[in-house]
C-alpha cells in the first residue's frame, strides 16, 4: 500500500512539474502569447484626438509583435475554491508491526482559503476544508474530518503578460504552500500540518485554474493520527483590488487613452511623439523628421567650414581651425605651414621632418641630413647623399666595388645593379664615346673555361646595359680570360682582385693622311692625258686591221668571180 501511495504522490508531482515546464518554455518562445496591436487598443470615440494620434503613431502601431501588457495573474487578494480525491490512512497503527493495521479511507477533499500578498512571490495564506470519506476499511466515518489553518504561500515563475481573455498569455505561475491545521474528526481533535502543490492557467481575468496536490499529517492529540494525500483541481479569483494598467505606465486603463502604449499622464496615458527620437518633442523640434540638436532646435548640427566642429560651438564658423582653438585656425608665427603648436621652432622657418625647424647637412654635399644615406660622408644626389661608386679616369671608366655574379656563372646579382646603373649614367652622359666591356677570371681550372666564363660576364653586363637604355653598337664586349692579371694569383686576395670586370674607352681610329690639293690635280691629269693617249694608239690599231680586213675581202671576190668564169 505504501509503495501505490508513493507512486500515486510522484505521478502527480511529475505532472505537474511538465506542465510547468511546457507552459514556462511557451511563455518565454511567445508561444502562447496574443498579439495585440495598437489598432485593436484604440481609444474608444470618447477619448481625446490626440490621444488617438498618439496611440496610432506608437511603435507598436500595425506590428505583429506581441506587446507585453504589464498585467500579473493574480493580485493582493486572492480567493481559492478547491476539490479533490483524498487518500487516508491512520498513521498510528499502518507504521506500526505490534498493533492491527489501521483505516485505510478514499473520498473526496473540498477546500476553501484566501491569501494576501506581503511582497512578492511570498503571500499570507488561510485555508480551511474538509476530507470526506466514502469508501475503505473499517468504516468510512473514522477519518472524516473538518480542518482550518494558516501559513504562508509562495508564487513562482508569475506571468505578467495578462491573462488570456485579455490578449495575454495562458501561462500563470506555479504556487507551494503550507499551513498549520486544527483538525477535528468523528473521535478526537488535533493539531498537524499540510503542503500544497499547484499550477494556475490563466485562462480569464481574474481567474486561473489548475491541477493541485496536497499532503496532510494529523500529528498532535491522542487517538487516530493520520495521513492524507490529495489531488484535484482548484480555483483562484484575484479580488481586482488594484486598478488595471496593461501597459505600465503608471496611468490605470479605465484612464489611460493608449492603454496598451506606455506613456505620461500629462499625455493621457499616450506616448509624447518624436518621430526622428533624437529626443527633442515634435511640438517643439524645426525637423520632426530629421534627428537634430536642441541648440539648432531639433535640426542637425551644421558645419559650414567643414572642420569637424559644428557652428554653435565654432568660434570661426566659416574658417576651418582646431578644437583647441574652439574651431579658429592656429597661428603660424614663421610661416613655414607648421602652426605653432606643432612647430619645434616657430620662430624660424622649418619643415615637417625636423617639427617645423630648418633642415641640416652635417656633411655639406648639399643633400639634406634627413634625405643622405650616408650623411657623415659627402656625396652626390644620384646616389641619395653616399660618394659616387665609379669615376672617369683618362680612357677608363673605373668602378669603386666589383660586379658580383652567381658563382662560376655569368649571372649578375642584384646588389650590383645600383653600381651597373651608375655605369650606364656616365655612358649616356658621353654620347661621342664607345666602350669596351672586359671580363677577367683568375688562373684557377682550365684556360679554355676561364675565357668563355669571361666572355660570357662580359656579355651579360653588356646585354643588362642595353636593357637599360645605352645602344648595342656603342658597346663591346671581351673576355680576357686569366690573361691580363692585376694581382697575384698565387694568393688568395690576389685571385680575388683578378677577378673582375672592366670598362674602357675605345678610342676612333686614326684618318690616313691626305695628299696636298694641287699635286694630286697634276698627277691625275698626267694620269689621264697618258690613258688618253693610250685610247688613241689603240683606235689607230682597230682602223689598220679594218682596213687588211677589206683588202683580204676584196681577194676573195675576186677569186670567186675567176672561179664562176672557169666553170
Amino acid at each position: 500500500m505504501r509503495k501505490k501511495t508513493t507512486t500515486f504522490i510522484l505521478s502527480v508531482l511529475l505532472g505537474t512539474f511538465m506542465s510547468l515546464g511546457v507552459l514556462h518554455a511557451a511563455e518565454e518562445s511567445g508561444v502562447m502569447a496574443i498579439s495585440v496591436s495598437a489598432d485593436d487598443a484604440q481609444v474608444s470615440g470618447d477619448a481625446s484626438a490626440e490621444g488617438a494620434d498618439a496611440d496610432a503613431a506608437a511603435p507598436a502601431a500595425g506590428a505583429e509583435e506581441p506587446v507585453v501588457l504589464n498585467r500579473p495573474t493574480h493580485d493582493r487578494f486572492n480567493l481559492h475554491l478547491g476539490v479533490g480525491y483524498v487518500y487516508g490512512i491512520d498513521y498510528n497503527n499502518d507504521f506500526r508491526d505490534d498493533t492491527p493495521k489501521g483505516y485505510r479511507n478514499q473520498g473526496i477533499q473540498g477546500l476553501v482559503g484566501f491569501d494576501i500578498v506581503l511582497i512578492e512571490p511570498l503571500a499570507l495564506s488561510f485555508q480551511g476544508g474538509f476530507n470526506s470519506f466514502v469508501g475503505g476499511t473499517l468504516g468510512k466515518e473514522s477519518l472524516t474530518s473538518a480542518f482550518i489553518g494558516a501559513g504562508l504561500r509562495l508564487r513562482f515563475f508569475a506571468s505578467n503578460r495578462g491573462p488570456l481573455s485579455d490578449g495575454g498569455s495562458a501561462a500563470g505561475n506555479l504556487w507551494l504552500d503550507a499551513h498549520f491545521s486544527y483538525i477535528n474528526h468523528a473521535y478526537e481533535d488535533h493539531g498537524g500540518y499540510d503542503i500544497g502543490l499547484g499550477y494556475e492557467f490563466a485562462f480569464f481575468k481574474n481567474i486561473n485554474i489548475g491541477p493541485y496536490v496536497r499532503f496532510q499529517h494529523a500529528v498532535l492529540g491522542g487517538g487516530i493520527q493520520y495521513m492524507a494525500i490529495a489531488a484535484g483541481l482548484a480555483m483562484s479569483i484575484a479580488g481586482d483590488t488594484t486598478p488595471r494598467d496593461m501597459d505600465g505606465d503608471g496611468v490605470p486603463d479605465d484612464q489611460d487613452n493608449c492603454p496598451t502604449v506606455p506613456g505620461p499622464a500629462e499625455n493621457g496615458g499616450c506616448p509624447i511623439l518624436d518621430r526622428d527620437n533624437d529626443g527633442i518633442l515634435d511640438e517643439n523640434d524645426r525637423c520632426p523628421d530629421e534627428p537634430g540638436i536642441p541648440e539648432n532646435d531639433g535640426c542637425p548640427p551644421i558645419d559650414s567650414d567643414g572642420d569637424g566642429i559644428y557652428d554653435h560651438l565654432d568660434a570661426c564658423p566659416d574658417e576651418p581651425g582646431l578644437p583647441e582653438h574652439d574651431g579658429c585656425p592656429p597661428p603660424d608665427t614663421d610661416g613655414d605651414g607648421i602652426p605653432d603648436h606643432l612647430d619645434a621652432c616657430p620662430d624660424e622657418p622649418g619643415i615637417p621632418e625636423y617639427n617645423g625647424c630648418p633642415p641640416t647637412d652635417r656633411d655639406g654635399d648639399g643633400v639634406f641630413d634627413h634625405l643622405d644615406a650616408c650623411p657623415d660622408e659627402p656625396g652626390i644626389p644620384e646616389n641619395d647623399g653616399c660618394p659616387s661608386l665609379i669615376k672617369v679616369v683618362d680612357d677608363e671608366i673605373k668602378i669603386l666595388q666589383k660586379v658580383q655574379f652567381a658563382t662560376g656563372k655569368s649571372t649578375i646579382l642584384k646588389e650590383s645593379f645600383e653600381l651597373l646603373d651608375q655605369v650606364r649614367a656616365v655612358i649616356a652622359s658621353k654620347p661621342d664615346i664607345r666602350v669596351q666591356v672586359e671580363g677577367h677570371t683568375d688562373n684557377v681550372g682550365r684556360d679554355a673555361k676561364n675565357m668563355k666564363l669571361s666572355q660570357q660576364r662580359a656579355d651579360s653586363v653588356k646585354a643588362h646595359l642595353v636593357k637599360n637604355g645605352i645602344a648595342d653598337e656603342r658597346l663591346e664586349a671581351v673576355g680576357k680570360g686569366p690573361h691580363v692579371p692585376v694581382g697575384d694569383n698565387k694568393t688568395e686576395e690576389g685571385r680575388e682582385s683578378n677577378r673582375r670586370v672592366e670598362f674602357h674607352i675605345i678610342k676612333p681610329e686614326p684618318a690616313p693622311e691626305e695628299a696636298p690639293a694641287d699635286a694630286e690635280g697634276d698627277a691625275a691629269k698626267a694620269e689621264g692625258d697618258a690613258a688618253k693617249a693610250e685610247g688613241d694608239a689603240a683606235k689607230a690599231e682597230g682602223d689598220a686591221a679594218k682596213t687588211e680586213g677589206d683588202a683580204a675581202k676584196a681577194e676573195g671576190d675576186a677569186a670567186k668571180a675567176e672561179g664562176d668564169a672557169a666553170k
